[in-house]
C-alpha cells in the first residue's frame, strides 16, 4: 500500500483543509488600500517600499525597484480581494508584469500578500511555503553601479575606478557581507559611458544588441577593478543585464570564467 492510499494520510489531508478553509472563512479580509513610498539608502539606489492595508487593520509589506506610479497602478485591480487567496489576486495582475520594470511592482505586491497572510494566520511564511529547510542563507549586497565621481557627469558611475570605490565602501559595512553583486552588461547607465559598445541595438531598448570588442574589453576592465578590491576575500555576482545577444553573452561568460565568480 502506498503512502497516499493510507486512510490515516487522507485524514490528515482532509483536516488540513478544512482548518484552512475554516481559517479564510473566519478571517474574510479585504485589501482596502496599497500604498507606496520611494526610500534612498546609503550606497544603493532608491527603492519603493509597499504597503497593502486590510480592511481588519492587517498589513503587508513589500519592496520594489521600479517608478512608484507602476506600483500604484495596481491598486485598483486588487482592491477588495482577500490578501491570503494569494493565488487569486496573482491571478489579476501577474499579466500587468511578466518583465521589469513592471515585474519588480508585481512581485512587490506579492510580498506583501505573504506577509499579511502569515500575519492573519499567526505562522512564519516558510511553514506556509511547505517548511523550512535550512537554519541559515547566505546574502549578498545588490551594489548597482559605481560611485559616481563626478557631479557633472552620470556616466562617471560605470568606469572601473567608480565600481572599484563602491567595493571598497560595500567590503567596509559592519554588516561583514561575503557576496557583493554589481551591474555590468551595458544596461542602463553603463551604455552612456561605453561609446559604441553595442551594435544594432534597437531604438526601443538600445542596450539589447551585439556587444563589441569596445563593449566587452569595458566589461571586463569593470570586473578586474572589482576583484582587484574584494580579491578571494568576498564573492562576487553580477548582474549582466538583459539585453546581450546569445553571442555576445557567451563571449562575456568565457572571458571572465577565470575570474571565478558566484
Amino acid at each position: 500500500m502506498g503512502l497516499f492510499d493510507d486512510p490515516s494520510w487522507a485524514s490528515i489531508v482532509l483536516n488540513c483543509r478544512s482548518f484552512s478553509n475554516d481559517l479564510r472563512g473566519w478571517l474574510r479580509l479585504k485589501i482596502k488600500d496599497l500604498k507606496a513610498a520611494v526610500f534612498r539608502a546609503p550606497h544603493v539606489g532608491p527603492s519603493v517600499i509597499i504597503r497593502v492595508d486590510t480592511d481588519e487593520g492587517i498589513y503587508g509589506y513589500g519592496e520594489a525597484h521600479c517608478p512608484r506610479e507602476h506600483v500604484l497602478n495596481l491598486k485598483r485591480h486588487i482592491i477588495g480581494c482577500d490578501p491570503t487567496n494569494i493565488n487569486a489576486v496573482m491571478m489579476r495582475i501577474r499579466h500587468l508584469g511578466a518583465f521589469k520594470p513592471w515585474g519588480s511592482a508585481v512581485s512587490a505586491v506579492e510580498m506583501a500578500l505573504w506577509d499579511i497572510t502569515g500575519k492573519a494566520f499567526d505562522r512564519p511564511i516558510h511553514s506556509l511555503l511547505g517548511g523550512r529547510v535550512r537554519d541559515k542563507v547566505r546574502v549578498y549586497a545588490d551594489c548597482g553601479s559605481g560611485i559616481p565621481l563626478s557631479e557633472d557627469d552620470p556616466s562617471s558611475a560605470y568606469t572601473p575606478e567608480a565600481y572599484a570605490e563602491k567595493a571598497r565602501r560595500m567590503k567596509a559595512l559592519p554588516e561583514g557581507y561575503t557576496i557583493l553583486k554589481f551591474d555590468i552588461g551595458l544596461h542602463g547607465g553603463q551604455l552612456l559611458s561605453v561609446k559604441g559598445g553595442i551594435l544594432e541595438a534597437s531604438r526601443t531598448y538600445p542596450s539589447r544588441g551585439h556587444v563589441t570588442e569596445r563593449g566587452l574589453k569595458a566589461e571586463i576592465a569593470i570586473v578586474e577593478a572589482l576583484k582587484g578590491v574584494l580579491g578571494d576575500e568576498i564573492g562576487l555576482a553580477l548582474d549582466c543585464g538583459p539585453g546581450q545577444s546569445f553571442p555576445s553573452a557567451v563571449r562575456l561568460a568565457k572571458a571572465l570564467e577565470p575570474f571565478h565568480l558566484m
